[in-house]
């Protein structure tokens, strides 16, 4: 009884440890999503502003472009945030 109490600590003890690894690395990717969209904003604070264009619209426009690819860049990983237990 023994031997099979001490597989169920490890079976569990192993679960806990997928468990965590898994939220580990949702916040890695998050926090890399947070840095790629503050990143956009700032290269596109260099572009000078085009007075023939609504810039209310384009605003908003590249607002949900740089959330669309903040969101995919972060997914593939940019492994800004290394963990050395990966």
């Amino acid at each position: 009884m023994k031997i099979l109490d001490n597989q169920n600590n490890i079976i569990k003890f192993n679960n806990i440890y997928k468990e965590q690894k898994k939220n580990s690395n949702i916040v890695k990717e998050k926090i890399e999503e947070i840095f790629i969209k503050i990143l956009l904003k700032n290269i596109r604070l260099t572009i000078p502003k085009n007075e023939l264009f609504n810039e209310k619209k384009n605003e908003v426009y590249n607002e949900i472009y740089d959330q669309k690819i903040s969101e995919i860049i972060s997914k593939r990983g940019l492994n800004i945030i290394n963990n050395k237990n990966n």
